[in-house]
């Protein structure tokens, strides 16, 4: 599925370079990912925090160790 559309840069990718290693900064530096228009930001933000495991939703959820560091609620 096509996450940014301004940079047509896939889940797939995001979650590929994620698997490499690749740190999130290092992610939207060679995609382009949310730096369009940034619509998709949230998108970009939630599969890159599901591709390394932590949780995916920008609700709060206190004290949840797989919340992803920098995630914030909209």
């Amino acid at each position: 599925m096509i996450v940014c559309l301004c940079h047509a840069v896939s889940d797939r990718t995001l979650h590929r370079l994620a698997a490499a290693g690749a740190s999130d900064e290092a992610i939207v530096r060679a995609t382009g990912a949310g730096t369009g228009c940034g619509c998709c930001a949230p998108a970009v933000a939630q599969v890159l925090a599901e591709a390394r495991g932590a949780c995916a939703s920008l609700e709060p959820c206190p004290g949840c160790p797989r919340r992803a560091p920098g995630l914030r609620a909209a």
